[in-house]
């Protein structure tokens, strides 16, 4: 699987702000719809790396963060985006993307 062109974009963004790819930290991402296709979500994304899944309440729906720790290089992002893809297969629900921090060598 490569990188899409999306993620490459945020990758570009990071690197111009002097992000460091190899450094592992948390990346967010935001799901939004109803309560039991989300828990749907949460489950199938419980398996190793994925952490921190908190469902809340917005002002039309629900929403999902879901954090993975994980480097930036192509194949971790590649990985990372397949397992979100496979916990949205069948399911209605809306997948607003990732965010992270930037990370800069010591």
């Amino acid at each position: 699987m490569t990188v899409s062109g999306a993620d490459r974009s945020v990758l570009s963004q990071l690197k111009e702000h002097g992000d460091h790819p190899a450094v592992p930290r948390p990346v967010m991402h935001f799901f939004y719809g109803d309560r039991a296709e989300l828990y749907d979500v949460a489950e199938r994304l419980e398996r190793p790396g994925w952490q921190e899944v908190e469902l809340a309440r917005g002002a039309d729906d629900f929403r999902l963060v879901a954090t993975k720790i994980t480097d930036l290089l192509d194949n971790s992002v590649s990985e990372m985006m397949a397992d979100v893809e496979q916990a949205l297969s069948g399911l209605n629900v809306t997948y607003d993307g990732w965010e992270t921090s930037i990370e800069k060598p010591n």
